[in-house]
């Protein structure tokens, strides 16, 4: 009698743990992308609906620094506010606006979960705002990628530079046109 009821016990222990463990799991949705749509797995037709994906590295659903994103997904495209999270750090890394599967809106957090940049899409033009870890402003810059993709093509930016608070020096433009890919330009203020 005493080993049955202590056969219950553990049991009872037995089966709480794993309730407790597979309620706290992760609820990922089950989608698949393929063709740069997302698909339900199971009915293998255009996922519609709010949905949680994990990310698992480079050319993942999410934001390249986040561990999950969150949002909605119609006709197998994203659409609407995506965020992405860091588990690791506590904090939002991302919060992105989507149109018909195209971003438009791009907001980036730091590790302390202060706003890094933010970007507005507009067709080929990318305006983007960078910010100190102070939340100051630290670049704003325009870009027009209308060639991208083209062979020979004269990429232009233009970014005004700012200088950290408490500094009384004004900001700084810079023009720049090149036939060069991957060239970028920034502000240091060391000069």
């Amino acid at each position: 009698m005493f080993r049955l009821r202590n056969f219950r016990s553990v049991l009872v222990v037995i089966l709480c743990i794993l309730y407790c463990t597979t309620s706290l799991a992760e609820n990922f949705t089950n989608v698949i992308k393929r063709n740069g749509l997302y698909y339900d797995e199971v009915t293998n037709l255009p996922y519609n609906g709010e949905v949680k994906l994990e990310n698992k590295g480079f050319g993942g659903p999410c934001y390249v620094i986040s561990n999950y994103c969150e949002g909605l997904i119609f006709n197998g495209r994203k659409e609407g506010l995506w965020i992405s999270y860091n588990k690791n750090w506590g904090v939002i890394t991302s919060k992105i606006v989507w149109k018909k599967g195209k971003e438009v809106e791009v907001k980036i957090y730091s590790a302390k979960g202060t706003l890094s940049s933010e970007s507005i899409i507009d067709g080929d033009k990318i305006y983007n705002k960078f910010y100190y870890e102070n939340g100051d402003l630290r670049s704003v810059n325009l870009m027009d990628e209308s060639c991208k993709g083209k062979k020979t093509c004269i990429y232009s930016a233009s970014i005004e530079c700012y200088f950290p608070s408490g500094i009384e020096t004004p900001k700084r433009t810079l023009r720049w046109e090149s036939i060069l890919k991957g060239l970028f330009l920034t502000c240091d203020f060391n000069d």
